[in-house]
């Protein structure tokens, strides 16, 4: 085996050194990393070359080439995941070594992980299966190998609805719902912020069915009546709703799961259905007890605000609201619509988020990364919400329409 290995170095050593100096320049060695499936950034090359390039001359021999890949650091890789010293890797041990990494994936996908190094089957991985799969991965250490480990499988972290739950209860195993809260929050809170114009505009265009001008023409409109502000009004109150729906939809979305049987199935196509029911519920959840800032959000964007009856800001609306039109018809204005258009938004959207993932990453070859996992959400996103968007026109229509008709005409 190690004189596979061996091998198989070797050959990519030669692949790659194009003018057969029997040494490899600095951008030859990243591209033998790459097609070696370690794609790594400048600051880790040259961390790389710096490791074993013993005379200084950024060239990279083959006997320094063969150092990257140094047996000992799989060794202590292993020893690091196999906790209890069995010799074996199993999945609760698998499971903490990601965790130590921050990195937290469900009970099925971990087996599914263990699955693919486990040759003989056995329900663990030996140091020998774990030597074979991982013998490429360059400089090994945790990160590199649970990278590797991941993309093996096309899995990238915070793919689903929403960032994937701890499976276990133990304390020392639960990440703090608040880092979830926090990047959530942060994360929607920036995207809705960076689009907060083009919302505008999209909501004038549901709302103002007469006086729409295209998106140019409101641009300017708005532009002239509010300046930069009027793009901007709503956001503040949009931002704030953003924290609890993320937390909430974490939270429910953890404990459904939990109590369906996706952490212990592993049929794909049945664990995509429990984990599309628990986002559908989630999702629907975290709407119901937000919605009445969405409704302050779009009634004060909608707003004329050279109108002497228009709201003065959030408390002012909210004040207006219970007042004039209640709970039930004022806040909840939509809410029906909203419901309804949940569950396809969620399928569609995880549907055709997971095809074009797989799709990319198995039969066209493509790396994992961040722009081609945002690449793939921003196009699952646009199919999503095309086919929900008549749900949406309606509860927007239904939502800004006031006691008085102040808003729109509907």
């Amino acid at each position: 085996m190690k004189r596979q290995r061996q091998n198989e170095i070797q050959k990519v050593f030669e692949q790659h050194d194009v003018d057969q100096s029997g040494q490899l320049s600095i951008s030859e060695l990243e591209d033998a990393l790459n097609d070696l499936g370690q794609s790594v950034n400048s600051t880790q090359l040259e961390q790389v070359l710096r490791n074993v390039d013993a005379n200084g001359n950024s060239l990279v021999s083959l006997v320094e080439f063969e150092k990257i890949f140094d047996e000992s650091r799989l060794l202590n890789v292993f020893d690091e995941i196999d906790v209890d010293k069995s010799g074996y890797i199993t999945v609760s041990e698998l499971e903490l070594a990601f965790g130590k990494l921050g990195i937290w994936i469900p009970t099925t996908q971990l087996q599914r992980l263990l699955h693919k190094v486990d040759d003989n089957n056995d329900g663990k991985v030996s140091y020998s299966e774990f030597q074979s799969f991982f013998c490429t991965v360059p400089m090994a250490n945790l990160r590199s190998i649970a990278e590797r480990w991941m993309s093996s499988q096309c899995i990238d972290v915070g793919s689903d609805l929403v960032p994937p739950l701890p499976t276990t209860t133990s304390a020392a195993n639960q990440i703090p719902l608040w880092q979830f809260v926090l990047a959530g929050g942060m994360g929607g809170a920036m995207s809705r912020t960076l689009t907060a114009p083009l919302e505008f505009v999209k909501l004038q265009a549901q709302t103002t069915t007469n006086s729409y001008r295209g998106m140019m023409q409101e641009f300017q409109s708005c532009l002239r009546q509010n300046g930069i502000r009027g793009l901007y009004a709503g956001n503040g109150v949009n931002c704030l709703r953003i924290f609890p729906n993320a937390g909430i939809g974490c939270l429910a979305y953890g404990q459904i799961l939990k109590c369906l049987p996706s952490s212990s199935d592993n049929n794909n196509s049945s664990d995509f259905f429990w984990r599309l029911l628990a986002g559908s519920a989630a999702g629907s959840l975290a709407t119901m007890i937000t919605y009445p800032l969405d409704t302050i959000r779009a009634r004060l964007t909608v707003q004329d605000v050279a109108n002497h009856n228009s709201y003065k800001g959030i408390i002012d609306a909210f004040h207006r609201i219970w007042a004039e039109e209640g709970i039930r018809h004022g806040f909840y204005k939509g809410i029906q619509p909203t419901l309804f258009a949940v569950a396809p938004f969620v399928a569609i959207q995880q549907a055709t988020y997971d095809g074009l993932k797989k799709e990319l990453l198995q039969n066209y070859q493509y790396k994992p990364s961040v722009p081609l996992f945002m690449t793939c959400g921003a196009m699952a996103g646009m199919a999503a919400q095309s086919v929900v968007y008549p749900l949406d026109l309606l509860r927007r229509r239904i939502q800004v329409t006031s006691a008085q008709g102040v808003f729109v005409d509907t």
